[in-house]
């Protein structure tokens, strides 16, 4: 008790200097006050110039820019006095990537572990009926019941293209809330994010594919029966399909087929510059089935809408999923679509699926379109 009341009346002189930090702006020992005290150690409070109360200097402690002033940002507002510039943490954007047919979110870990790497922030999306929200039913396990798998009911089912873009809308809203957006989009995946750019083009700051869907000329099953399409094998996915889609109201693959023949046939499609082993443990996150809705001619690109965002299309070079000459289809179709806001275009080597298990290039990619933001542009909101 002696000790416990000696401390309570001893002055900020009689305390030890690790008590009292020097370095921290105005925070040095100072006299006691009339009803002496322990120092605490705080960061020097002023009035802020926007009209709120305790706007505080930088400090070690805080990590975060002065008071309001010329150029400073305020703790306590969120704004520059005299400007609406967002914060600085406002002005890092969010990926937003969105994935392709039968596939889910977990495809994106790799990617968003780089990204994070590098001092990005992502969020990966599972459209309705994927990732925890699919069917996985007791017939698709080992060893696999072939007649209960062509027939079980699958939660996918009526799932439609409005669906996923009310589903991308809202995750894009929320989003939107922390800063600028950048949506990335693979494969079918387009389909969803032009329609969902048609529709709310205010909640993305750039839209990028990656040798992914944008129709504008044709609707995307029409393009099938077009040159560029030629060389895609539309029936390696038959080579393992289960159950009829019109009964079962969805398209249902069995991913876990050990048929050789199938087998290969996947990996050429997919992931011919990939190892078995990086084939087969991607071949498994993938869920057996998928939505029948890809849209229709309303669910185009639009000019008025889509064309106002800015755009990056990223080529896969050896894609034999959309082959090259279709992605430079789909490039030159969007460009004539809005030539003021032409497509800004990369180019990464490898396979449909290589950029997701090999995901570095595509971070550097990715991270170079954030560089705007993160250099501290002025972007009024």
């Amino acid at each position: 008790m002696e000790e416990a009341e000696e401390l309570k009346t001893s002055s900020a002189d009689d305390l030890p200097l690790s008590r009292v930090n020097p370095r921290i702006p105005g925070n040095r020992p100072r006299a006691a006050l009339e009803t002496p005290r322990l120092v605490v150690w705080r960061l020097p409070r002023a009035k802020c110039p926007c009209g709120a109360d305790g706007a505080q200097d930088d400090g070690p402690f805080l990590g975060r820019e002065a008071a309001c002033g010329a150029g400073k940002w305020c703790g306590v507002c969120g704004r520059t006095l005299g400007g609406k510039k967002v914060s600085k943490n406002k002005m890092q954007p969010t990926f937003v990537l969105v994935h392709g047919a039968f596939s889910n979110s977990f495809c994106f870990a790799p990617l968003q572990a780089e990204l994070g790497l590098l001092g990005h922030r992502s969020v990966a999306v599972d459209l309705p009926g994927h990732g925890f929200g699919a069917t996985y039913s007791r017939a698709y396990q080992a060893p696999q019941d072939l007649e209960g798998l062509a027939a079980v009911p699958g939660a996918i089912k009526g799932v439609t293209l409005a669906d996923n873009v009310a589903h991308l809308i809202g995750v894009l809203e929320r989003a939107k809330e922390n800063g600028p957006v950048i949506l990335v989009s693979h494969s079918r995946g387009g389909i969803t994010a032009t329609a969902a750019a048609n529709a709310r083009p205010d909640l993305i700051d750039r839209i990028v594919y990656v040798s992914a869907w944008c129709p504008v000329d044709l609707d995307v099953n029409d393009y099938y029966a077009e040159p560029e399409m030629a060389t895609v094998d539309a029936g390696s996915l038959a080579m393992a399909l289960a159950g009829n889609p019109a009964e079962l109201g969805l398209l249902r693959i069995n991913f876990r087929t050990a048929d050789p023949a199938a087998l290969a046939a996947f990996k050429e499609v997919l992931l011919t510059d990939g190892t078995d082993e990086e084939f087969l443990t991607f071949l498994n996150t993938f869920q057996p089935d998928e939505n029948l809705d890809v849209g229709t001619s309303a669910d185009r690109a639009q000019a008025a809408t889509w064309g106002r965002i800015p755009k990056t299309f990223v080529r896969l070079a050896e894609d034999a999923t959309l082959p090259l000459a279709l992605q430079d289809r789909l490039i030159r179709e969007g460009d004539a679509l809005t030539p003021d806001n032409p497509y800004d275009v990369r180019t990464l080597e490898g396979s449909h699926l290589k950029w997701l298990i090999d995901p570095a290039p595509a971070a550097r990619v990715l991270g170079e379109l954030a560089e705007p933001w993160r250099a501290g542009d002025e972007r009024q909101v």
